[in-house]
Formats: structure tokens, C-alpha cells, sequence
């Protein structure tokens, strides 16, 4: 592969195709839908939905990707990476990383800052700088939610700063 572009083109074809069957798939699972049922919700076809979901077919246009990420109420990132993170990220499969909550059910850990663009404001816990958009505190003060269930004590007004 590292003589080779043909070997690393045929690489990046050979995870992308797997890699989003196996979401696709896995996503329809999490939801509880079968095949027919994720057709019906695309106006398709089961036999399209099931090749969608084999890993050898690799020919899902762009439009097709954002109706199943509004289908499935998700977002969608695209977008062009070195080789070399490519093939760290996918090189050892992690199957877990292949379900998506959709936006209602995650929706509830997230709060947005008012009349603060997120593109001008850093948060620092400890040193660590932390997208605002995904902070919340909990109920009852004292601690601060980051996105997905990660919590810190939040132990006075030295613990946390922003920058504007």
C-alpha cells in the first residue's frame, strides 16, 4: 500500500463502501425497522434498502446519504482526510461507533448559549478548552454536562472561565 496508489484508492473505496453499509444497517437496527419499513419511510424499494446495505454495492450518491440522514434524523459529515488518519480511524473496526442517536433523543443533553456566537466563545474547564454548544448544567447546580453524559463537579467560579 505504500508503493502502491492503486493499493490505497482501492483501500479508501473498500472501507467507505463497508463502513456505511454497516452503518446504514446498524441504524435501521437501532431503530427497530426492518428493511420494508425504512423503504416505505424513503419512498424505495426493499431491494434498493438491501443493497444499500451490502457492503460490495458502494455506489450511494450524496443525495441519497442526506435522505437517510433525515430519515433517520442525524446528521451527515463528509469530508476529505490524510491516508494516513483514515487508516488509524477504520484499521481495527469499532462496531459501537456505527450507532447514532437521533437528534430528539439527543437533543435533551444539549444546551446552546444565548447571544453568544459559538464561533467567538471558548470554554475552559480546567485549561481544557470545550465547545460551548455542548454544555448544560444539571438540575440543582453544582455540575456541568458535556454532551453525552460526561459530568463535572463544578467546585466554584475558579473552575470554569470563557473567552471571548
Amino acid at each position: 500500500m505504500i508503493e502502491r496508489p492503486s493499493a490505497r484508492s482501492a483501500y479508501v473505496k473498500a472501507e467507505i463502501g463497508t463502513a456505511l453499509a454497516h452503518q446504514i444497517r446498524a441504524l435501521r437496527i437501532q431503530r427497530g425497522w426492518t428493511q420494508r419499513e425504512l423503504a416505505k419511510r424513503l419512498e424505495t424499494s426493499t431491494s434498493v434498502v438491501s443493497r444499500w446495505e451490502d457492503p460490495s454495492y458502494g455506489k450511494l450518491s450524496l443525495q441519497t446519504m442526506l435522505d437517510l440522514a433525515r430519515v433517520f434524523d442525524i446528521g451527515l459529515r463528509v469530508k476529505f482526510i490524510s491516508l494516513i488518519d483514515m487508516v488509524r480511524e477504520t484499521f481495527v473496526p469499532h462496531p459501537g461507533e456505527r450507532y447514532v442517536q437521533p437528534f430528539d433523543t439527543e437533543s435533551r443533553d444539549l444546551a446552546f448559549v444565548a447571544d453568544v456566537p459559538s464561533t467567538s466563545a471558548v470554554m475552559y474547564i480546567e485549561g481544557t478548552p470545550v465547545d460551548t454548544a455542548l454544555l448544560r448544567t444539571e438540575a440543582g447546580g453544582g455540575r456541568l454536562r458535556l454532551g453525552r453524559g460526561v459530568v463535572l463537579p463544578v467546585a466554584g467560579s475558579n473552575s470554569i472561565s470563557i473567552k471571548l
